[in-house]
């Protein structure tokens, strides 16, 4: 298993969707941090897309990230 994790605004969460994998919602600690435990390699898994929320503000775009090209994850696209 394999951690994905990133940074975001202390306080908001971001939604993780890996397409037929898993749909998560994970909060983000007061230093910016958040982080999924992966039940598959990088490598196996489909695009995956993020987006953050936050209660008063709107979502962010939802980036969408590959971790079949190169050495992964690449940035290849928002929505």
């Amino acid at each position: 298993m394999k951690a994905l994790k990133g940074r975001g605004e202390p306080g908001a969460s971001v939604f993780v969707h890996m397409p037929g994998v898993v749909a998560q919602w994970v909060g983000i600690d007061g230093a910016g941090n958040w982080s999924i435990t992966l039940t598959r390699r990088k490598r196996q898994v489909p695009n995956v897309e993020i987006f953050q929320s936050k209660p008063g503000f709107p979502n962010s775009k939802t980036a969408i990230y590959s971790f079949n090209i190169g050495n992964g994850p690449v940035l290849i696209g928002t929505k």
